[in-house]
């Protein structure tokens, strides 16, 4: 007959200090594995220079001259 180990029942303060270091460990996690690092943006230039964006302005008939001109007016108007 093999033996068997009864472990004792956590009590409601262990579970809640466990629930609160899964959740500073998921909290920590995600601060250090932000993808916006230094919160920085990609440059137009970056944007614009993408496969997936030259794919959709070339399926949505987009010409890059004109599509830097909108910007370019949009911008003016947001200064």
């Amino acid at each position: 007959m093999g033996s068997s180990v009864i472990s004792p029942t956590p009590s409601r303060s262990h579970l809640r200090s466990l629930a609160r270091s899964a959740v500073l460990q998921a909290a920590h996690r995600m601060n250090t594995h932000s993808l916006f690092i230094g919160n920085t943006e990609p440059s137009l230039d970056d944007i614009m220079g993408d496969p997936m964006v030259r794919n959709l302005m070339a399926r949505d008939g987009v010409a890059e001259d004109s599509l830097r001109v909108l910007i370019d007016q949009i911008r003016s108007h947001l200064r």
